[in-house]
């Protein structure tokens, strides 16, 4: 297996997890003496991000698709949005068929897998289809009961047919696991664990412990400002918090910082709202006294938001709004690096940040190193890439 194709639906200068792990799985295959190639979109992720008009400088070949793209939270032209890429990556395999012995994929659901899987069949070519979230569910989860039902019956059996005849399936958490052996069918041996991971040196060298805390304790969600975040739910929590006492950062872009913005004046709380380069989060974070995770109730269910390690990374005390037997929560709990509290809860969010505030500095500095060594020991970049490579290169 010497040439790889590589199809990922974003990819830097889009400064996004999934965008940064194809171009380090890349990057890893071409260093082991592959031919790689990597196909993707035009950049569009997040929306509103503006892109440096710069040249590649990869040391592998990088083509860009000409397909639709859709940034904003449409579900139809969500859907739009995936099968152009799935078309276009269609035509692409089509003609170079020849020219690949296997096919990683880090790609729109479902239609643009869906397409990738028929080319993929029709001429004999393993693909390994790294799942970043369970769908049709996901797209359920958001419509009314009886339309989501038809719409999963519906949708369902494309997934089951794309992960079906994949050479192999990697999951990113253990929940999600389980679920797509069980729902889909699959082999045991055929779906392997890889933990997302973050880029380990900027937050090494970023990271110093908690000194001290700020006159104001300063709150921080650094991420993608959209409706699976949840990020209304901690500017309800802040509104009858004392302004004189907390402050609260809100960190980054997406198609609901328009709204959040509308929220906080409306609420009459003091809010930052700013956004960073991608290379100065792990600092931005440094600067926090405590992280905010907040998802949507069942969002957490089947996967583990990558913020969760960059949060880790960064060695600060965690509180996470999420579901409660969720892996996201094990983690936490697992490693003493914060708290956890239901999702969807305004008070009980804003309880949580009362109880970080008024813990002594001891016992958040403990906080955020158990944090900082369990995202090295557990969730870094090296042992989780090593493990990818290893399963398609042995599978």
């Amino acid at each position: 297996m010497n040439k790889i194709l590589i199809v990922s639906c974003v990819f830097p200068p889009e400064p996004v997890v999934s965008a940064k792990l194809s171009c380090d799985i890349a990057e890893r295959f071409h260093s082991l003496g592959k031919e790689v190639v990597v196909i993707s979109p035009k950049p569009s992720r997040p929306l509103n991000y503006k892109f440096l008009k710069k040249s590649d400088s990869f040391p592998f070949k990088h083509i860009v698709l000409n397909s639709y793209t859709c940034a904003s939270s449409d579900l139809w032209g969500r859907f739009k949005e995936s099968r152009s890429f799935g078309r276009s990556t269609y035509r692409y395999i089509q003609e170079h068929c020849q020219e690949i012995d296997a096919i990683y994929a880090n790609t729109w659901p479902l239609f643009a897998q869906f397409y990738l899987a028929k080319v993929a069949q029709k001429h004999g070519i393993p693909y390994y289809i790294h799942v970043q979230d369970i769908y049709p569910e996901s797209y359920c989860k958001k419509m009314p009961k009886v339309m989501g039902h038809f719409l999963y019956c519906l949708l369902k059996p494309i997934d089951k047919y794309v992960l079906c005849h994949a050479r192999g399936v990697i999951a990113i958490s253990p929940s999600m696991k389980d679920y797509l052996l069980k729902s889909r069918n699959l082999d045991q041996n055929k779906v392997e664990l890889v933990r997302n991971w973050q880029n380990d040196k900027a937050y090494i060298d970023a990271y110093k412990p908690i000194e001290e805390m700020h006159k104001k304790v300063n709150v921080m969600y650094l991420g993608s400002i959209n409706p699976t975040a949840n990020v209304t739910l901690i500017l309800q929590a802040f509104s009858n918090l004392d302004n004189e006492k907390y402050c609260l950062n809100i960190i980054g872009n997406g198609p609901e910082k328009e709204k959040c913005q509308e929220l906080a004046n409306k609420l009459g709380i003091m809010v930052s709202f700013d956004s960073v380069t991608p290379d100065m989060v792990a600092k931005k974070q440094s600067e926090a006294d405590v992280l905010v995770l907040c998802l949507k109730k069942g969002v957490a269910q089947t996967a583990t938001p990558s913020k969760l390690t960059a949060y880790m990374l960064s060695g600060r005390p965690i509180i996470a709004s999420v579901d409660t037997d969720s892996d996201c929560a094990k983690i936490i709990r697992e490693s003493g690096s914060g708290i956890v509290v239901e999702p969807d809860n305004t008070q009980d969010l804003r309880d949580a940040i009362q109880r970080i505030a008024n813990l002594e500095l001891e016992e958040l500095r403990i906080m955020g190193a158990k944090a900082y060594h369990y995202a090295l020991k557990h969730l870094s970049k090296e042992q989780n890439l090593n493990k990818l490579i290893y399963f398609i290169e042995n599978d």
